[in-house]
């Protein structure tokens, strides 16, 4: 269980920097905008931080963000089990 969570956190963790590099640099968002709409993935830092809802289309931006992390766990969930089960 707890590789398991390692490489989740790192999928996170290096989605989450793409994310909010690729924001700065490629769509003119302030720094401090990028910063929120990348805790808004984070949801105990919604709550505390007090964020503001976002568009449509960023939900569209996190959601495409968001597969990566879904798709790293399955193919890990997958991996994992072919080789317990040999």
């Amino acid at each position: 269980m707890s590789y398991k969570t390692l490489v989740i956190s790192v999928t996170m963790a290096v989605v989450s920097f793409v994310l909010w590099y690729w924001l700065i640099n490629f769509t003119d968002m302030s720094e401090s905008y990028a910063r929120n709409i990348v805790l808004l993935t984070i949801v105990f830092m919604q709550k505390l931080l007090h964020v503001e809802p976002i568009t449509f289309r960023e939900w569209a931006l996190m959601l495409a963000f968001a597969v990566p992390v879904i798709l790293v766990s399955e193919v890990y969930k997958l991996i994992r089990n072919k080789t317990h089960s040999d």
